[in-house]
């Protein structure tokens, strides 16, 4: 119930101050200001009193009440900014601020105003003086002199373009289509770009309709199943995805914590007909969309970005087959997300990573409902849920844990705010081969991108015998496609 934690002494904020027990009293102080949009951070980080600086480097805290999760929020999730930098604003002030800046940061990177050009890119830089550098757990770790992103706004096309001409090193391809249709030109071919399904042990996340069940349509449970019922995923999957997907049914697909008897939505238009007849509408007007006994047309919007189209589009012709008139409205990325956030949305499509170990609280907690800026995008509430949240917050057995989050996953999916769509258990990586990196090629239950950049490697050798084999129009050994280390690790290791 409480907490002690010595701060390392050397440890340095990028601007050269001394990290202390200050700053995480500030920390904690700024996250609890209600006027920075942050209402799920209240909840976590409510659980506790205001720490106390006992010292320069030694911070206490105590815990309101007991939670399995107290150390775990406290010692990994509490991020902290410098009080230099933070103590004098609040949230509002906060947000107004570094809205295109960052404050101090005390790890390996620095990112400076400097090196900030909006919607252009951004980069950060190692700071050489980085006080953590000899520690056991970075030996070997952050390894780039600069990492730079660039910013291509709404345009997956030219994204992939601007990598295959050299001008980005790495990129992720999330289309299966490109992965199947478009991935196999010359320099992959030549074994100068090289190309891999990673797999790992990284939780899958959600991908899916979220309905907003708010409003109508989808304030009715009713049109929510139907929705899922006329979603036909399975078809999508070998027509469109070259049936390079699993069906997800889960908020924790293919976890421990998936409750193997939830509901599958799989296509169903008889099932799907006779929800919409019982939620009233038996009738279609002369443009063949289902109305109501008052003609109130079953109709409603979705905005998109334009580069995600081809996914939505056919979703939207299985709709209205059935008479269900779904309109596309293209929307820049950064709007959508504000609409998401004030709830000012009917229905939207979102992919969502997932967390090792669940937090379910942040998702379905139902004070979180009816508040806005946060990931209860849904206005999901409900007391059985609640009441599981309360317990698995003391719950210290890992099987009891589990089990409720199986229990809270079936009444979820059965309430269906979300309509899934389709999960993969890898990565797919494309990189000029000019790095280094350990055989997993991604970290076991964090294989994304942020591998890379934590423990990748730039290796000149490897560049000069790029640069000579494009110069002479020569191929390179080409790669085994997939990478299973983590497979056989978990094989071996049982």
């Amino acid at each position: 119930m409480k907490f002690w934690f010595r701060i390392n002494p050397s440890a340095r904020w990028s601007d050269g101050e001394r990290v202390t027990s200050d700053d995480v009293v500030a920390t904690w102080d700024l996250r609890m200001d209600e006027t920075i949009l942050f209402p799920s951070d209240q909840i976590k980080f409510g659980k506790f009193e205001r720490p106390v600086a006992e010292s320069m480097y030694i911070v206490s805290v105590k815990c309101i009440k007991p939670n399995w999760r107290n150390f775990r929020y406290f010692a990994s999730e509490m991020l902290i900014l410098p009080a230099h930098a933070i103590s004098e604003l609040d949230g509002s002030e906060y947000l107004e601020k570094f809205q295109l800046s960052v404050p101090p940061n005390s790890g390996p990177y620095a990112l400076t105003d400097e090196n900030i050009f909006n919607q252009e890119s951004w980069t950060l830089t190692r700071r050489e003086n980085f006080w953590g550098r000899e520690l056991t757990q970075n030996k070997y770790m952050y390894n780039f002199d600069k990492i730079k992103w660039i910013v291509v706004k709404d345009n997956i096309g030219l994204e992939f373009e601007k990598f295959k001409k050299g001008e980005a090193d790495f990129y992720e391809v999330n289309a299966s289509r490109r992965w199947i249709e478009e991935c196999d030109f010359e320099s992959i071919q030549k074994g100068w770009i090289k190309k891999h399904k990673v797999y790992s042990e990284r939780p899958t996340g959600t991908s899916g309709y979220d309905l907003n069940m708010r409003k109508w349509p989808f304030s009715d449970k009713r049109i929510r199943h139907a929705f899922g019922y006329l979603y036909d995923r399975e078809k999508m999957n070998r027509e469109m995805y070259y049936n390079e997907y699993e069906m997800m049914h889960s908020f924790y697909h293919g976890s421990i914590y998936e409750n193997p008897d939830n509901p599958k939505f799989l296509f169903n238009p008889k099932k799907a007909i006779q929800l919409l007849k019982e939620a009233g509408f038996t009738q279609k007007n002369d443009e063949g969309i289902l109305i109501n006994k008052d003609g109130k047309e079953l109709s409603f919007e979705i905005a998109i970005v334009k580069y995600i189209d081809y996914m939505i589009t056919p979703v939207q012709q299985m709709l209205r087959d059935y008479g269900i008139d779904m309109q596309i409205v293209f929307m820049d990325g950064n709007t959508i997300w504000k609409n998401k956030m004030d709830r000012n949305f009917t229905i939207l499509y979102h992919s969502m990573t997932g967390g090792v170990v669940p937090n379910p609280e942040v998702w379905f907690r139902s004070t979180l409902a009816d508040q806005k800026d946060n990931i209860n995008f849904w206005g999901f509430k409900n007391d059985r849920v609640d009441e599981l949240l309360d317990e698995y917050d003391l719950s210290f057995e890992r099987n009891r844990r589990i089990d409720i989050i199986r229990e809270i996953d079936g009444i979820v999916q059965e309430e269906h705010p979300v309509s899934f769509s389709i999960a993969r258990t890898y990565r797919r990586f494309l990189f000029w081969d000019k790095f280094g990196y350990p055989e997993y090629m991604a970290e076991r239950y964090y294989g994304n991108y942020y591998s890379i950049l934590r423990m990748w490697w730039f290796d000149p050798n490897v560049e000069q015998t790029l640069d000579k084999a494009m110069a002479n129009d020569t191929s390179l050994p080409v790669s085994e496609l997939d990478v299973r280390y983590w497979q056989e690790y978990r094989k071996s290791h049982k």
